[in-house]
């Protein structure tokens, strides 16, 4: 145990104390005092014993206050290793859907006032606040995926560098996180937007889907619509391909009720074939299919000549200028395209891609006054 000042003070008058009266002790037994060569040699003797008794006393409280300070500094990496570990480890399992609530934002909230003010450098509560005011925009905006993920990371790269207490140290790159959250995706989580109960789905005839908007583009997916005669509804994903999977899961003659986040449905559409188009570490390349009863022996196509005049006219949200891996587009047939605000006897699913039960589905058609 290190002793206090006031214990080392005494420790060294002590030591300082036996050495003299060792000295004088001896001298009296050797009637040696009476010369004063030997005074002066005992004289110096003293004040060696003194000096090196001060001299061990000060380099010992170096290192004493040195380790204390290496002993509060890992006491802290410690305690911020744990704080920041468990605020990132529930703001990316809250991310576990690819959606943020707002209940799960107050719970982050609560969280931030509870422990991580205390640790935080001033610099990084600055650069926290920043990302929490775009995080808290996208409940504004309706954003979702994308917009979120880059938030989080900017989020954990900021909490990492405090950590570290290093500006220099390497910056998360949202495009790696990305990748990572991905690897683990196919293995841990349940694609919950590309499957239901078998119990849910229609044995024969049409499935009914909901599709949501993406980082709140509607005006973009409603002009490729009606202005510019694109009948596709479009999705992108960064880094993962679990809504580009689900897609593929659409059939021909399925429904897909197109919808926001204020639970405004903006129209009923029939898929009629798929466009995809992957700009990932395999390279540029497009999966098309214009007839889905009907597909060609080989979809995939290489040609990037033609793929970028696809990707330029197909990429409704123009993700791929923001980095996405890829863009997934259902061909469809509009049935009808109308703002109908949802009534709330009938569910919004909060996912980019669904699969409805067939009583949800009848329930929307009915609403839309479309023949089941």
């Amino acid at each position: 145990m290190a002793l206090k000042n006031k214990d080392k003070w005494l420790l060294v008058g002590k030591s300082v104390l036996i050495a003299l009266g060792i000295l004088l002790l001896i001298g009296l037994c050797y009637d040696v005092w009476k010369s004063p060569e030997v005074y002066s040699q005992g004289l110096a003797v003293v004040i060696s014993a003194v000096l090196g008794a001060v001299l061990t006393y000060l380099v010992i409280g170096i290192q004493w206050k040195q380790q204390k300070k290496k002993e509060e500094k890992v006491k802290i990496y410690e305690e911020k290793l744990r704080v920041y570990s468990n605020f990132t480890s529930k703001m990316w399992r809250f991310y576990q859907d690819g959606q943020l609530t707002k209940e799960e934002f107050s719970q982050m909230r609560t969280q931030v006032f509870d422990q991580l003010i205390f640790l935080l450098s001033n610099a990084s509560i600055h650069s926290l606040m920043t990302e929490i005011d775009s995080l808290s925009r996208t409940f504004e905006n309706n954003e979702n995926d994308c917009s979120i993920s880059e938030i989080l990371t900017e989020i954990t790269t900021i909490l990492r560098k405090d950590l570290l207490n290093d500006e220099k140290s390497d910056e998360l790159e949202s495009f790696v996180v990305a990748q990572l959250w991905a690897a683990f995706a196919d293995k841990t989580e349940v694609e919950e937007d590309a499957t239901e109960k078998d119990d849910n789905t229609p044995k024969s005839g049409c499935t009914y889907w909901c599709m949501n908007m993406i980082r709140n583009q509607e005006q973009m997916q409603r002009d490729a619509i009606l202005k510019n005669n694109i009948n596709e509804l479009s999705l992108a994903e960064w880094g993962e391909y679990k809504r580009t999977n689900a897609l593929k899961k659409v059939k021909a003659g399925d429904i897909i009720f197109l919808y926001n986040k204020s639970n405004t449905f903006l129209g009923v559409f029939e898929a009629k074939g798929r466009r995809i188009v992957y700009n990932d570490a395999k390279g540029l390349r497009e999966e098309y299919i214009e007839d889905l009863n009907n597909p060609p022996e080989s979809p995939e196509k290489t040609d990037k000549e033609s793929i970028n005049q696809d990707v330029e006219k197909y990429d409704i949200y123009k993700s791929l200028e923001r980095g996405s891996t890829v863009f997934a587009n259902i061909i469809v047939e509009p049935k009808k395209v109308e703002e109908i605000k949802c009534p709330e006897s009938i569910p919004v699913p909060r996912y980019a891609l669904r699969r409805l039960s067939k009583e949800h589905g009848e329930k929307l058609m009915r609403l839309y006054q479309l023949p089941i």
